[in-house]
């Protein structure tokens, strides 16, 4: 769980790379892309998975019929719906049986016992620990908001820009539902919370961290990040562009922003969600 631009899929990638587990990337918005991930122009060998995957699922499943049930209960506005008690539970039904039958299919297709889905809703969140018997843990990463509201204001990337007081208010409602989630998430199952910043310094450390508490072996992720060596990227489904690169190396130095008021005021405002 987490804001866009907190670094989910570099995240997903490291946690991905150790023995046993298969990294997935986004799979929200599997329904949305009909099953085939985009980004791949130049190498679309890279799709083979998720083409043979949505034969076969698209044999006994429409994926036309999925896209309104993610729309209504995976976005934000889906969460607090639920919040409020306003989803359909008929619907909902149909939602959850599309998440039991879409893993169960999934597993089915490889040789891992664990995957890792970097979707970041918490609405999904919770959905997948109510609809799926499968033992789950959750991390929850957070990011400077500054450096969250910076990424935003890039321009000419596949993914829409926002301004810096849009970036702002979408960090700090996305944040508080993530907290709101972690929270109930907790009652039953293993929740921990890292922030982006100490990841990229220390990813030893935090990838560790995050093993012993969701009862995890990453010690191979955590040797080639110590030798310095490249992370295979995997079978990302979508996220951020690096997975468009068969293989990446993780840089231990983020930027620096200037002490400026707007910069101030960022912190200011998302101070009680990133201490």
């Amino acid at each position: 769980m987490g804001a866009g631009r907190s670094g989910t899929t570099l995240l997903d990638i490291a946690l991905g790379n150790a023995k046993g587990i298969f990294s997935c990337g986004e799979l929200n918005r599997y329904p949305l892309r009909k099953g085939i991930p985009t980004g791949f122009k130049h190498a679309p060998e890279r799709t083979h998975f998720w083409r043979r995957f949505t034969q076969k699922f698209e044999a006994t499943h429409n994926l036309e019929e999925q896209i309104q049930l993610h729309r209504d209960f995976e976005y934000h506005s889906g969460l607090i719906k639920k919040i409020f008690g306003w989803k359909q539970k008929s619907k909902y039904k149909k939602y959850q049986q599309y998440l039991r039958d879409f893993h169960q299919e999934l597993f089915n297709s490889i040789e891992e016992e664990v995957i890792v889905d970097s979707s970041k809703y918490p609405g999904r969140a919770l959905a997948i620990s109510e609809s799926l018997a499968y033992e789950i843990g959750y991390v929850f990463i957070k990011r400077d908001p500054v450096g969250v509201v910076y990424s935003f204001a890039k321009k000419n990337t596949y993914l829409p820009s926002k301004g810096w007081f849009s970036a702002n208010i979408y960090y700090l409602m996305v944040n508080v539902l993530c907290q709101y989630a972690s929270r109930k998430l907790r009652k039953k199952h293993l929740v921990v919370e890292i922030k982006y910043e100490e990841f990229i310094q220390n990813p030893e450390k935090i990838l560790t961290q995050i093993g012993e508490k969701l009862e995890l072996d990453l010690s191979e992720s955590v040797r080639l990040i110590q030798n310095d060596e490249f992370l295979k990227v995997g079978e990302l489904f979508e996220g951020n562009t690096i997975r468009i690169d068969p293989e990446i190396k993780l840089r231990r130095e983020g930027p620096i922003y200037p002490k400026n008021l707007k910069n101030g005021v960022t912190r200011m405002i998302n101070c009680l969600i990133y201490k």
